[in-house]
């Protein structure tokens, strides 16, 4: 019989069965309380990641399936960076969600060396993007990967 393993999440810790696979999302909205919030931050992971062979394949392959499935997919930007020292990518785009908002969206993906790809989508409507831009980019570079 296979060890479990810990999962742990701002409220706790559990044990869970090995086979099991975490693809939790992380998802934050400001401002606090509201029915419909501003601005939104989501982290996703992806253990598949390393399946692409490479962070910028994978990264294309992510705006591809954006611009099949975004109605009104338009990329602003596409550049390398790093978080906490490790290679990413940031695409910023913007699309209309279904309810007809225009909305842009900044993307900062990386690769662990588990393999485990990680996004951290900042999202806010059109107009109000830039408000919230630079708070997105911040909340990224203070991101630490657990040694």
């Amino acid at each position: 019989m296979q060890t479990p393993v810990w999962f742990q999440m701002n409220e706790g810790a559990l044990s869970v069965p090995p086979q099991w696979e975490d693809k939790t999302i992380t998802a934050l909205s400001f401002p606090a309380g509201s029915r419909s919030p501003e601005a939104s931050f989501a982290i996703t992971r992806d253990p598949s990641g390393n399946s692409a062979g490479s962070l910028s394949g994978y990264v294309d392959r992510q705006v591809a399936d954006l611009a099949k499935t975004c109605r009104k997919f338009s990329l602003i930007d596409r550049h390398a960076s790093t978080v906490d020292s490790l290679p990413a990518e940031v695409i910023e785009f913007s699309w209309q969600s279904p309810d007809g908002m225009g909305v842009v969206q900044q993307q900062t993906v990386l690769l662990l060396s588990s393999g485990t790809a990680l996004t951290f989508t900042g999202t806010a409507r059109r107009e109000k993007f830039s408000t919230y831009a630079d708070m997105f980019q911040q909340m990224v570079g203070s991101f630490q990967v657990r040694k």
